[in-house]
């Protein structure tokens, strides 16, 4: 399903098509696009990630409010007063304070990690050269590909299903040191490098797999602050030419009143507030979760029973199942709550109608060994649910931190387990598609073999 065209002064197709944009979001078609002032806890920066960097090149020049195309064209800033031999490289110098900081989520903003928590955007393009947002990247995934306009070797994807992995793409380059034997690496910070990368996409990615792709995409953009002509460019680049559907919501750009035509007269939503774009995003996503648990659900292909400390763990296992089409139990509200007193009999019942079991096991549940949670109890209904039934009735999952089964079995309660054939591993990849693809396929042999 396509949202439909949206106009910005018909609230009921706005309306269309917001809630077809959530169904894009949950069927992985949409792709982020965070710029500067969307990445950042500008309680850590005062501002923004890159006015904190332009206060410290202007410390070092003795100078007040000069942009990055500013201090590269003055002498106080080239000319160390210090060293008279020395000139110093304007994007040298922006490395040099990127890499003097170590940065962990809580240097990023309470959105960007909010919507990358979803684990539903694996696919963003940053418009930014700093780490900040492949920082949440990381902390959701763990590995993720990185991919850079000026990397020949990795400024492409193979085909659509890369959109898949979880990716960020460095549109402008990245900060970073070179390599031995390389010059510094090249990112866009002043007016002439913006100039120079516009004709690096024109030449190099004409050709490009990734730009065939992404004209079939919706575009989320939060918070870009590039001149009007360099983000009407983007734009044109990725979603093509003014005759196709453009897709796409942008919040947090302080557009002029022509960029703002040009995005309407392409079908974009415009929103001035990232921050409740956002909110509004996640409402609506929690929304049509919470709708799905309003009754417990029986006979589902797939039990997941997991610690909490494992949610997002759980959650990317979830997006993989159901994204094969597979009914699955996940207990991410609280039943407690909502079913009263009867939700152990509730996840008994569940879990004995349910195709396969899935435990999480990571570190997480050896540390725990102590304490009473419910999934101890899940297994145990599990076990005794199906002990004795065939193999593929149960189906444990393996995760996190290298777990060993053998060695854990009796500090955690697995001795059954282990002791049996009636167990599977997932791979190290934290990412489970293939592993969701497999599972399918047993759980049609399962439901074959009853029909028969």
């Amino acid at each position: 399903m396509r949202a439909k065209q949206i106009a910005k002064d018909n609230n009921r197709v706005i309306n269309d098509g917001f809630r077809a944009f959530i169904d894009e979001i949950r069927n992985g078609n949409v792709l982020l696009m965070i710029g500067r002032a969307f990445e950042s806890n500008t309680t850590v920066f005062n501002g923004d990630f890159y006015d904190w960097i332009t206060e410290r090149l202007n410390e070092l020049a003795g100078t007040k409010n000069l942009d990055f195309s500013d201090l590269n064209c003055d002498n106080r800033f080239l000319l160390d007063t210090k060293d008279h031999n020395h000139i110093r490289n304007l994007h040298e110098e922006i490395i040099r304070i990127i890499e003097e900081n170590e940065y962990d989520e809580s240097d990023v903003s309470d959105g960007l990690l909010s919507l990358i928590r979803t684990g539903l955007f694996r696919f963003v393009f940053t418009t930014s050269f700093d780490p900040l947002v492949e920082t949440a990247m990381r902390k959701q995934f763990g590995e993720v590909r990185v991919m850079n306009i000026y990397d020949i070797k990795n400024q492409d994807i193979l085909s659509k299903s890369d959109f898949e992995i979880p990716t960020i793409y460095y549109l402008f380059g990245k900060a970073m040191l070179p390599m031995e034997n390389e010059k510094t690496k090249k990112f866009v910070a002043t007016d002439n490098d913006a100039l120079e990368v516009l004709k690096k996409w024109q030449l190099d990615m004409t050709n490009s797999v990734l730009l065939r792709y992404t004209e079939d995409k919706y575009l989320l953009t939060l918070g870009c602050t590039q001149k009007d002509w360099l983000f009407r460019f983007i734009w044109y680049t990725l979603k093509g030419d003014s005759g196709k559907l453009s897709r796409g919501v942008i919040a947090g750009h302080e557009q002029s009143e022509s960029l703002s035509h040009y995005l309407k007269m392409n079908n974009i939503l415009i929103d001035n507030n990232a921050n409740e774009l956002v909110a509004k995003i996640l409402n609506a996503l929690n929304e049509e979760d919470n709708n799905k648990w309003e009754t417990p659900q029986t006979y589902c292909d797939v039990f997941i029973s997991y610690s909490r400390a494992d949610a997002d763990i759980a959650l990317r296992l979830y997006n993989s199942l159901t994204s094969q089409g597979l009914k699955v139990w996940y207990d991410k509200v609280n039943l407690g709550g909502r079913h009263g007193g009867k939700f152990k009999e509730i996840i008994r019942e569940s879990i004995d109608t349910s195709t396969l079991f899935i435990a999480i096991l990571s570190q997480s549940i050896s540390i725990q060994a102590q304490d009473v949670h419910i999934y101890r109890k899940e297994w145990e209904w599990a076990k005794d649910l199906k002990w004795g039934l065939t193999a593929d009735c149960r189906c444990f999952a393996t995760f996190a931190d290298n777990y060993d089964i053998y060695g854990k079995k009796y500090t955690d309660g697995l001795g059954w387990l282990s002791d049996t054939d009636n167990y599977m591993f997932s791979s190290q990849d934290p990412y489970f598609d293939e592993w969701a693809k497999d599972l399918k396929s047993k759980i049609n042999e399962i439901k074959s073999h009853g029909r028969s």
